[in-house]
């Protein structure tokens, strides 16, 4: 339950025993420690009301990806909210912590940039658990064939979400172009073999996007994103 009070929302989460409302609020609180960042809206509060309610507040923002994707918009401010996302994943990660659910609606727009939300599955590399949401997590069984420590699994699981995420984007950006266009952001893998069959700058971003849910390196994607776009 979100509660918009003017500057300020209020989110109330009920759960189903007191253990995980526990792990709930260590999240955040870990967040709220942490120094502050332009492409991370973190929690300004954060208090137990019972066993099983949180309640969660942080500052207002106009709104989020998805709701922002609705309407025709330009490709040239998506591609720098699509760059401030890529540069908020990069922020947690050099602060060893992964995002855990990476997708557009826990992605808001603010006065100058783009900034994600939701911690409640932000946990410390070494604290690594399968989670995410459906068409933006990555498949059980494709992880069972990555290799490495958790803090690269918890990596890896960041970059394929926000592949996801730039390919919901197009997705939309082509709709409202009354281009054809392809869901590629339900589709579970994408194979080597695959091609998008996006031109332009949206050629760019959907290679990128491929290239984040294949797996390739995924700390040099979000780094190359963030060089290209230059916008500090």
């Amino acid at each position: 339950m979100y509660i918009d009070n003017c500057s300020v929302i209020w989110k109330l989460c009920t759960v189903s025993n007191a253990e995980v409302l526990t792990l709930l609020y260590a999240r955040n609180l870990s967040i709220m420690t942490l120094p502050n960042c332009r492409y991370i809206l973190s929690p300004s509060a954060c208090n137990k009301l019972s066993a099983t309610v949180l309640c969660t507040c942080m500052p207002s923002a106009k709104i989020d990806l998805f709701e922002w994707v609705q309407q025709p918009f330009s490709w040239e401010t998506a591609a720098g909210y699509l760059t401030d996302v890529a540069r908020g994943i990069l922020w947690l990660h050099r602060h060893g912590i992964g995002h855990g659910d990476i997708k557009p609606e826990n992605v808001v727009i603010g006065t100058e940039n783009a900034m994600l939300i939701d911690f409640d599955f932000s946990v410390p590399f070494k604290e690594w658990h399968y989670c995410g949401t459906p068409y933006y997590i990555a498949p059980g069984n494709l992880i069972k064939k990555w290799k490495g420590p958790n803090c690269d699994i918890s990596r890896r699981m960041d970059v394929y979400a926000y592949g996801k995420t730039i390919l919901t984007v197009l997705y939309f950006y082509m709709e409202h172009s009354s281009e054809k266009t392809s869901d590629w952001f339900r589709k579970p893998y994408i194979a080597k073999n695959c091609q998008h069959g996006y031109t332009g700058q949206q050629q760019v971003w959907g290679d990128l996007a491929f290239e984040c849910c294949r797996q390739v390196p995924c700390l040099e994607i979000l780094e190359h994103i963030d060089k290209q776009r230059g916008r500090k």
